[in-house]
């Protein structure tokens, strides 16, 4: 047994601490995140026991372990703050929890301990995420993201890194995070790299700032949790894969300037039951909405020059296509509405 200050721990075989003992008295109390060099990672059993003056405590953010009674006793405690982090409560937090708040994130752990011991908890609205969470690289007067570490189910991205707008979001970033939720992207953003969040199984919000000018390619790949997305009207072109196979995707906001949907942009997104292409249109890439099985109708702007390969193929719900009057359409490739089996009606201006 270690004795720190006002704790009392031991060091578990990775290296992380587990507190024991608190021998204070504060009223309000926030649990360090580490002790002596070393995070915080568990809380014993019966580590705060009849810690009587305790009304309020906050446990950080790295702690993943909560042992059985651990604020057994607390007879004056009316909240606690679970962080993200935790994966095990072992039975009992405290013996009444009768005018006790336990304030929990959204989708966390916790949460769900809340609800099956029927415990009344409260929703934490998200911050900011810390700059812990990232690395970036500077230059002369912006950041680029290049990598989110974070473990909450939701981010929201600083403005600022090192004293510099961050006005990037690089190539792979958030790639192959299967925690994240929801991203909330400030409106110092102005590009969205190749593959950036690409594979970000449980992502079903993404929040765009005015000012995003690119998505790159394969940016939101395969969020197959991703239900609806509006694109900001500064965004003239969409990359190619970019949403490719969001297969829950319903719904999907085009920006009133877009002139180019690239190559199998929207590929596979099996959900997806109407799209409204915006007059500014010219381009309509080869695959842009290959399978694209529950779409049901398309109009396409008077702007368009050029509907490639295999654009809609596939596209099994497809019952009418409207080419638009005045329409500069040159040519159509191949494949393009092949295997569009209910497609009964294409209106063409005369």
């Amino acid at each position: 047994m270690i004795k720190s200050g006002d704790y009392q721990y031991i060091l578990l075989t990775d290296g992380t601490a587990e507190l024991t003992n608190y021998t204070a008295y504060a009223e309000f109390l926030t649990v360090p995140a580490q002790i002596d060099g070393h995070a915080v990672a568990s809380i014993g059993s019966e580590a705060f026991i009849n810690s009587e003056f305790l009304s309020s405590i906050i446990l950080p953010d790295c702690l993943t372990t909560i042992g059985i009674d651990a604020f057994c006793g607390c007879s004056f405690l009316t909240s606690i703050t679970l962080p993200m982090s935790i994966r095990v409560i072992d039975g009992a937090l405290m013996d009444d929890y009768s005018g006790v708040t336990v304030s929990v994130r959204e989708g966390s752990y916790a949460k769900s301990w809340c609800v099956e011991k029927n415990v009344h908890y409260k929703i934490i609205e998200p911050t900011t995420a810390p700059d812990s969470d990232f690395t970036w690289d500077v230059q002369e007067n912006s950041v680029t993201i290049t990598k989110y570490s974070g473990s909450d189910t939701v981010c929201i991205v600083p403005k600022t890194l090192d004293g510099k707008p961050v006005t990037a979001i690089g190539d792979n970033a958030f790639t192959l995070n299967a925690t994240l939720t929801r991203v909330v992207l400030p409106d110092t953003v102005t590009s969205i790299g190749d593959f950036a969040f690409a594979e970000c199984s449980a992502l079903t919000s993404i929040t765009l700032p005015d000012q995003l000018t690119s998505i790159g390619d394969y940016a939101l790949a395969k969020c197959s949790a991703l239900t609806s997305i509006t694109l900001p009207n500064a965004l003239t072109s969409i990359g190619n894969y970019a949403f490719t196979e969001c297969s829950a995707l319903t719904s999907i906001t085009l920006p009133d300037e877009l002139t180019s949907i690239g190559n199998c942009a929207l590929f596979s997104c099996s959900g997806l039951t109407s799209i409204t292409l915006p007059d500014t249109l010219t381009s309509i890439g080869n695959g842009a909405f290959k399978s694209c099985l529950a779409l049901t109708s398309v109009t396409i702007p008077a702007g368009v020059t050029g509907i490639g390969d295999s654009a809609f193929y596939n596209c099994t719900s497809l019952e009418e296509v409207v080419i638009s009057a005045n329409a500069a359409l040159r040519t159509i490739g191949d494949n393009a509405f092949v295997s569009c089996t209910s497609l009964e009606k294409v209106v063409i201006p005369t």
